[in-house]
């Protein structure tokens, strides 16, 4: 018998971020499960106006990830319940979308809102014991993702990615303990960037709600990314950014896309199997109307040969 005790032990929690940048009371975790790679989400116990509540904010949590699940490439949405108390029921049990029946095959005109209504219905209807009343539509969940460990935690973090930053640029990043490298790789907060919730509505603004690459306009998961690396409010301009969905911020922040000086796309070869490769070699999809708002020659060029 298959059982749900088939996931990794070494799981790192991470609070939910929603499109505004800020954590809310609900965590979720990247791991495996029975070989597949996807994001855990703990479940919510006690009352949500109570202090010591574990996890009020389940319900906003699993809404935003299904949003960005919606607005990405991944063409179902596959989930167990991995509670505990469901570690020794097959795994066909414990699934609470069955393939072939009633499975969220992805597309865009999906209600994230009413899926995770059905989702929650669903999993409640899911006890180790079948004969007991009731349920708990807040059961910690497994939710399979097609993607690796990036696309995955910007399924949770949203806006969070990991930037470098040179020791004469750590002044806007007081609460950092830093140490003696010449260069450091660190995770920032987008909350903790001053000017990034207005950078990013200047950058929806100028394109039009739209990922510049994809033409996606779901707003839950369109992310400023900047072209060249962040550096002070004086680097949070449009013209130093892309509105860009989620998936492919990660991409472009690990150099796996890049824009050219004439606004073409260049995907790597590493995603020439993947369904990335339909954007390589054709121009951005959205376009700023001002020319002033259009991405800097010169970032575009930095970000090129960095």
């Amino acid at each position: 018998m298959n059982n749900i005790t088939s996931f990794s032990q070494s799981l790192i929690s991470m609070y939910i971020v929603n499109t505004n940048g800020q954590e809310i009371r609900a965590k979720a975790a990247v791991g495996c499960y029975h070989d597949m790679k996807g994001i855990f989400i703990e479940s919510r116990s006690g009352r949500k106006d109570i202090e010591n509540a574990r996890n009020p904010d389940y319900y906003e949590g699993l809404n935003i990830i299904i949003t960005r699940l919606i607005a990405s490439n991944c063409t179902k949405l596959d989930i167990w319940v991995a509670s505990t108390e469901m570690q020794n029921c097959d795994l066909k049990e414990c699934k609470v979308v069955q393939e072939g029946r009633d499975a969220y095959y992805i597309n865009s005109s999906l209600n994230p809102e009413e899926v995770r209504k059905d989702i929650c219905k669903k999993q409640a209807a899911i006890k180790q014991n079948k004969n007991s009343k009731g349920g708990n539509p807040t059961k910690k969940l497994f939710i399979r993702v097609e993607g690796d460990d990036n696309v995955c935690r910007s399924l949770i973090l949203g806006m969070n990615h990991v930037f470098e930053i040179s020791n004469d640029d750590v002044n806007n990043y007081e609460d950092i303990d830093l140490n003696e490298d010449k260069r450091i790789s660190i995770l920032v907060a987008i909350k903790a960037r001053r000017g990034q919730n207005s950078f990013r509505k200047e950058l929806m603004k100028a394109y039009g709600g739209k990922c510049a690459i994809t033409g996606c306009a779901v707003e839950g998961v369109l992310e400023a990314a900047h072209i060249a690396p962040y550096k002070g409010e004086h680097t949070n301009i449009v013209s130093n950014g892309l509105l860009l969905r989620t998936d492919i911020h990660t991409l472009f922040d690990l150099g796996l896309i890049k824009v050219d000086t004439n606004y073409k796309i260049i995907v790597s070869s590493e995603l020439s199997d993947s369904e990335y490769w339909q954007y390589n070699n054709i121009k951005l999809n959205i376009i700023p109307i001002l020319q002033s708002d259009c991405p800097s020659v010169k970032a575009l060029t930095s970000r090129l040969t960095a």
